[in-house]
């Protein structure tokens, strides 16, 4: 049983301040959990998660301590 805290589907809004991803994305945009590291490949890595944006697509991958719920 995985101990993600954000299922597939749940609506998160993420903090990319002085990461890498500022680069790409701003800070603050909401986005839809697509799946983690762990269901997608197997292992225990629950807390790495693919994002939808909306109009950018997917994007992987984003630690838990960067999204909160929407």
């Amino acid at each position: 049983m995985s101990k993600q805290k954000f299922k597939a589907g749940a609506k998160v809004r993420v903090s990319v301040k002085d990461t890498s991803w500022e680069h790409y994305i701003k800070d603050g945009r909401i986005a839809v959990v697509q799946y983690t590291y762990g269901e997608r490949y197997g292992g225990n890595c629950f807390d790495e998660y693919s994002l939808k944006f909306k109009g950018d697509g997917c994007m992987a991958w984003f630690d838990e301590s960067q999204l909160t719920a929407a």
